[in-house]
């Protein structure tokens, strides 16, 4: 038995007396992501779902006894059937508690005690349109009109026209490109290969558009997220000639780049979109395979993808889709409008799977874009 499974194994055996007695020395309380994917990659390889029969579970190696007594099994029974986020939730109320000696190897090694950032910190909404601080919807009609959707509570739509004119606009994506808690509008004008800005105003409103780039007509699909987590929202493209994907790094008011994230097999993608569904504060990348239907996860690392997971079947049968957190629960869910029925789906994101999946409003045929 390795040094750190035994400290876990005794950890669990002081919670009590931690719960009797205030700790002699300063523990650490938080730590970031980064540093617990250094932790668990130590622990278990980085599996958070290992459980090898040696009475440790998951990526960061809990007892059961450690599990239960900080709370884990609100989320689940055994630790290695939580989600990573989960976990490192748990994780950090043991860090708390015990410091990172709970760790005893892998801790110290990573620099577990000396992180002091939030794993997650409170999520701003990324797509919020109005000022209510929840993300909304926007769809382009057929009649080339920009409308809003504002999501309610019960996940019900107020609708208004933002602007005429978009028609031409069918390459379009909504982010807080400007990290201002508001949503904004990025979009590529078809004729020109001009792309655009427009800035929200936190109203239901858009601010004049800005140039800011040219020669985006070899762009096949277009969407926008913070995918390298600094608070900004950035573009995700393909492109039509070589199908690769690339990443357009946003400073605040224009994109640089390109970065290239993939080079094989995104040419029949479809329904490409980015939102951060494992909220670790991050976007990722969904897209469906035109071919099988599946539609697969790929989640961000801050520079690049961190492998792929199929996380949903017979998404071929959606022509539009998009990522918003409708629910306020920390999570990008995934939004897709029926081909055959016009139906809008919402499919609600755990952190690593499909949870929950409820239809959302009807008639949606009549958008030709969804952001």
């Amino acid at each position: 038995m390795s040094a750190t499974l035994g400290r876990l194994r005794i950890a669990g055996i002081t919670v009590a007396l931690a719960a009797l007695a205030p700790f002699a020395a300063a523990t650490a309380e938080a730590a970031s992501v980064e540093t617990w994917d250094k932790v668990a990659q130590c622990e278990s390889g980085g599996n958070w779902s290992i459980n090898t029969g040696n009475g440790y579970y998951g990526g960061l190696q809990f007892s059961l006894q450690t599990w239960r007594a900080y709370g884990g099994a609100d989320y689940a029974a055994y630790p290695h059937q939580a989600t990573k986020k989960q976990q490192i939730l748990t994780a950090e109320k043991v860090l708390a508690g015990q410091g990172e000696g709970a760790w005893p190897t892998c801790g110290p090694r990573h620099g577990l005690g000396s992180d002091p950032a939030e794993p997650y910190p409170p999520t701003i909404p990324a797509r919020d349109f109005t000022g209510d601080g929840r993300d909304d919807l926007l769809g382009i009609s057929d009649a080339g009109e920009l409308r809003l959707f504002e999501t309610g509570a019960d996940l019900s739509f107020a609708t208004r026209v933002v602007g005429p004119g978009w028609a031409a606009k069918d390459l379009a994506s909504a982010g807080d490109v400007n990290g201002d808690g508001r949503g904004d509008v990025v979009a590529v004008d078809r004729v020109t290969g001009d792309l655009h800005l427009w800035t929200g105003r936190g109203n239901g409103s858009l601010n004049a558009a800005v140039q800011v780039g040219r020669g985006w007509t070899n762009i096949e699909q277009l969407a926008v997220g913070d995918f390298t987590g600094d608070g900004k929202a950035d573009v995700v493209a393909i492109t039509r000639d070589t199908a690769n994907l690339l990443l357009y790094p946003s400073s605040g008011s224009g994109f640089s780049g390109p970065v290239v994230l993939g080079t094989s097999g995104w040419g029949s993608v479809k329904n490409l979109a980015v939102g951060d569904f494992t909220g670790d504060g991050r976007a990722d990348v969904v897209a469906t395979n035109e071919t099988s239907g599946q539609l697969s996860l790929y989640p961000s690392n801050g520079s690049g993808l961190n492998g792929s997971a199929v996380i949903g079947s017979s998404f071929h049968l959606k022509d539009k889709l998009t990522m918003a957190d409708l629910n306020k629960d920390g999570t990008s869910d995934i939004v897709a409008v029926d081909r055959a029925t016009g139906d809008l789906t919402i499919y609600a994101s755990n952190g690593s799977a499909i949870t929950d999946t409820r239809k959302i409003g009807d008639g949606w045929s009549t958008m030709t874009n969804l952001l």
